[in-house]
């Protein structure tokens, strides 16, 4: 025992059972403020608890005002614990610097490999001094894990914010660690050793963040169409937002986007950053893919191919073009592969999908994405997301009614007469059209016909649907339907004398 070789400052007040004021205590900060930055990628499910990685230095610094008083061949005690995290191996004497170990002269204090608790969560360095020393305020004691030291963290830094704390503490008794056997250690069941410059300090030394983020885009400002109007129907799409509408042989399905955190977060290792150009230049198993899945009962046309633009949303420049869909292939998920090449920080790639074959035709499709990145190693956790693409559906047919005379006016009755002049079986919606803004309201909808089918609709049938139209306005009509052609008739009925009057040709 070498309690009798340390005299302390606050000494007196120890032994009258005092404490020393937690205002004086010791403290402790990591390398970097709020821990070293770990990739939680780099956690994956496979990892396991002897995976190590190596966080930045840890620097122990006094705090006890009136310095700490040790005799020629005085030792403390320095103690590192860890919290969700263990301890590869005993840490070595050479891991400990600071200039609490120059006080006096350089390598005074002299530093011994340290013994390791049985959970192997505490680490207990032994420092003697040769030479009487008083450690003042503001001594440091730094701890820096060697490569890959800290192990147990698979669990604690797998998910985004996770972390990793350290709480280090001086003693001037003999800790009760009884080596080699280590039999009554200290462990998380037993608190730290802090008599001196106490309590101990504590930092988070490691925390995981996302190192990528995934996003898959159902491109809401686009509004490709499968076009009714060209020949046959359905066989081609229309284009995107932003350009005169056309017919085109290619259409894109939704965007996936891999984007590196603003901060970088570390790989294993503690320098190497975790990022896009790492995992494409990694040793992961597996590449990036997308895969692309019709809607519950939908299908890809058949002869369509899928591919990918990792340029232009147009999907002018397309590559990575898979087989053509069969009528056996087309309802089923179809994966792509993305070159390196085509992986780039928030650059969006595109899934573009080409106008069926001959004698076929597209129904409306709204896919479902999924997108993968490879890892650096294969034990991490790829960074995959799963959303819905862009909604594609069939161009319409508008047709505006411009004399309409509401349910709740008195002595009319107004009709409308819908016709599906199309080749194509449609919804038919309705929407009011606002006299004094002029402005159309949110369509709903009536009915659906067949080719060539009609369906008379009263104005207590077509206002059960719309907001409530005061008796005193006279708004406009505008009925919608995604077919090829639509026609509308309009009928006022005369209550009074049962006459009708066909409104149609005012329109």
């Amino acid at each position: 025992m070498n309690k009798h070789n340390l005299i302390l400052s606050t000494a007196i007040a120890m032994a009258f059972g005092l404490t020393v004021s937690a205002a004086n205590a010791g403290s402790l900060a990591p390398a970097v403020a709020g821990g070293t930055l770990f990739a939680a990628e780099n956690m994956g499910s496979t990892t396991t608890a002897t995976t190590g990685i190596t966080p930045g230095a840890m620097t122990y610094t006094v705090g006890t005002t009136n310095g700490i008083v040790i005799n020629a061949g005085g030792v403390i005690y320095f103690a590192v614990r860890l919290t969700s995290g263990t301890f590869a191996s005993a840490p070595l004497l050479a891991t400990v610097t600071g200039t609490a170990l120059a006080v006096g002269g350089a390598g005074n204090g002299v530093v011994s490999n340290s013994i390791l608790s049985t959970d192997k969560t505490t680490a207990m360095f032994a420092i003697t001094y040769t030479a009487g020393v008083t450690l003042g305020v503001g001594s440091t004691l730094v701890y820096t894990p060697a490569a890959l030291q800290v192990t147990g963290v698979n669990a604690s830094l797998a998910a985004a914010g996770g972390s990793v704390t350290a709480t280090a503490s001086l003693s001037a008794i003999t800790p009760v660690i009884v080596a080699p056997s280590l039999t009554t250690s200290p462990n998380t069941g037993t608190a730290q050793p802090a008599d001196v410059d106490g309590p101990a300090g504590s930092a988070v030394i490691a925390k995981s963040a996302q190192a990528i983020t995934t996003a898959i885009s159902a491109l809401p400002s686009d509004t490709a169409k499968i076009d009714l109007t060209a020949t046959p129907p359905s066989s081609l799409y229309t284009v995107s937002t932003g350009t005169p509408i056309a017919t085109t042989g290619i259409t894109a399905l939704g965007s996936v986007t891999f984007t590196n955190a603003t901060t970088t977060p570390n790989q294993y290792d503690g320098a190497t950053g975790y990022t896009i150009a790492a995992a494409l230049a990694g040793v992961g198993s597996g590449v990036t893919k997308i895969v692309v899945t019709p809607g519950t009962g939908q299908a890809f046309p058949v002869g369509a191919v899928l591919s990918y633009d990792a340029t232009d949303a147009t999907c002018a420049t397309p590559t990575g073009a898979l087989a053509a869909f069969t009528a056996a292939t087309s309802v089923t998920a179809a994966t792509l592969t993305v070159a390196n090449a085509g992986v780039t920080t928030a650059v969006p790639i595109y899934v573009c999908m080409t106008a069926p074959s001959a004698t076929n035709v597209a129904t409306p499709i709204t896919p479902s994405i999924t997108a993968t990145l490879t890892g650096v190693v294969a034990t991490d956790a790829k960074d995959t997301a799963t959303g819905t693409g862009y909604a594609l559906g069939y161009n319409g047919s508008q047709y505006d009614v411009r004399n309409y005379i509401p349910a709740a006016a008195a002595g009319y009755t107004s009709f409308v007469r819908v016709i599906n002049t199309g080749a194509v079986s449609a919804t038919v919606s309705v929407a009011v059209i606002d006299p004094v803004l002029g402005t159309a309201g949110t369509a709903a909808a009536l009915t659906t016909l067949a080719p060539g089918a009609a369906t008379t609709f009263s104005s207590t049938q077509i206002e059960a649907v719309t907001p409530a139209i005061a008796s005193t306005t006279r708004p406009r009509l505008r009925f919608t339907a995604p077919t090829n052609g639509l026609n509308v008739q309009s009928f006022v009925l005369t209550n009074a004398n049962g006459n009708f009057s066909d409104t149609t040709g005012a329109q």
